[in-house]
């Protein structure tokens, strides 16, 4: 069981909401999450929008490929439930119960960290492929939400050799090969962690967004109107004005 500790707010524009330091960072790795028949269906549709994914800019991640899934796909109603939140909610507040956070310093009195109104958020569903030579360098997720949200990251496929790490508080580096079917739940302005490099294979995950409130940090609009994805430049071939002999 991973560790909980306080996390400490980072600096953010004095015009923006500063994100409620109450609490724990946490990282939660559920394996075999859905059952087969759910996993195979989530499969054929990751299949058929692999085909929409371009190379990501803005990113920090390098050499990543993604893609917003159709807000009609049924990866929506399979995965990105409430029945999911639900589940996800479950274990972080057993997290949060387990920190020294007081009613003092938590303007909700919420001792589970408000988990009990976790929810789907608004911000679309992600495809992201990590093809070999990909990574994603340590980072930790900004807040989008006055009170910081849960990024859920759902392995559908890995052949790489690439490893999801995170930094502990200590210093600790904890690493995790995400395995098929596998959800990773991670508690927004929290730990640092990050994708080390794919030397051969391939890794395709979901992303989303889970919340326990509707008020936004303007990074919320920040994040949702740059360009996220890049299309690929056909280059025009040059005619040969040579005369054929």
């Amino acid at each position: 069981m991973i560790t909980p500790v306080r996390w400490t707010a980072y600096r953010v524009p004095p015009t923006v909401f500063r994100p409620r330091n109450t609490r724990a960072a946490a990282i939660v790795y559920l394996p075999n999450f859905l059952d087969a028949e759910d996993f195979a269906l989530i499969q054929a549709e990751v299949a058929h929008e692999r085909r929409k994914c371009l190379a990501e800019e803005n990113s920090i991640a390098e050499g990543r490929l993604g893609t917003y899934i159709t807000p009609t796909s049924p990866i929506l109603e399979t995965l990105v439930t409430q029945q999911t939140a639900a589940r996800i909610a479950g274990k972080l507040a057993r997290v949060q119960s387990n920190t020294t956070t007081t009613s003092k310093n938590n303007k909700n009195n919420d001792n589970d960290g408000g988990y009990v109104r976790l929810r789907v958020g608004d911000f679309p569903v992600e495809m992201r492929v990590y093809p070999s030579g990909s990574h994603m360098p340590w980072h930790a997720d900004e807040a989008l939400y006055v009170e910081p949200q849960v990024e859920v990251v759902y392995t559908v496929a890995n052949t790489s050799d690439s490893l999801t790490e995170w930094r502990e508080e200590d210093g600790t580096v904890v690493s995790e090969r995400t395995a098929p079917n596998s959800l990773l739940a991670i508690v927004a302005e929290g730990w640092e962690h990050r994708v080390t490099p794919v030397r051969r294979g391939e890794r395709t995950i979901l992303k989303f967004v889970l919340t326990t409130t509707d008020t936004k940090l303007t990074t919320f609009e920040d994040n949702l109107s740059r360009p996220n994805y890049r299309t690929p430049q056909r280059t025009k071939k040059k005619k040969n004005l040579q005369k054929k002999r």
